[in-house]
């Protein structure tokens, strides 16, 4: 059932102020801005991020998708490449998340970092024929984010407050978890 759109500036339920009846777009880009200009919530959000990023930059974290050769416990040959997307989405993906999303698909990554190189593949509307893998990449990514959604809020902590409202926005116009799912990819 939709609610009524004057019921929807009121911030009970975890739903922010809207007394100028933005649509949901505007209001997402609003909380969009809210979040990643200076101020507390950036400073929230980039303090959890630089943290991830610590924690990923460690030698028992390297994972076997950054590590092309190692002779012994003291030398390794990486990936610069792959460890910088693994470290920087490891980063992202938890300060906006929190740990679940990892917790219900472990490749997401390698799911993502696959979409994202090959996503040409979507701009040149290669038939579906011969472009299974990016549409199997997608789905993986995007069931994930779905499951995700599906979860009880107290099953997911550690979701930054830029997430937390757009899903609360969403679901005040009774948008579903599949959907919630496909409009977060988009951004993710």
């Amino acid at each position: 059932m939709l609610r009524n759109p004057d019921e929807l500036d009121q911030p009970s339920s975890g739903l922010q102020p809207n007394p100028t009846k933005k649509s949901l777009l505007r209001l997402c880009q609003s909380f969009y801005h809210q979040a990643l200009h200076p101020g507390e919530k950036l400073e929230t959000l980039q303090e959890s991020f630089v943290g991830n990023i610590h924690k990923s930059l460690t030698w028992e974290s390297m994972t076997s998708i950054v590590i092309l050769s190692s002779d012994s416990t003291h030398h390794r040959t990486v990936s610069l490449l792959n460890w910088t997307r693994e470290v920087l989405l490891d980063g992202a993906t938890k300060a906006f998340f929190g740990n679940r999303l990892i917790e219900l698909e472990p490749n997401l990554y390698e799911n993502s970092v696959y979409f994202d190189d090959n996503s040409w593949k979507f701009t040149y509307k290669v038939p579906r024929l011969w472009s299974s893998d990016i549409y199997a990449a997608k789905k993986t990514a995007q069931d994930a984010m779905e499951a995700y959604f599906n979860l009880p809020k107290e099953q997911r902590p550690g979701a930054t407050w830029l997430i937390q409202s757009l899903e609360a926005e969403m679901r005040a116009r009774s948008i579903g978890e599949s959907d919630i799912a496909a409009i977060l990819m988009m951004t993710f």
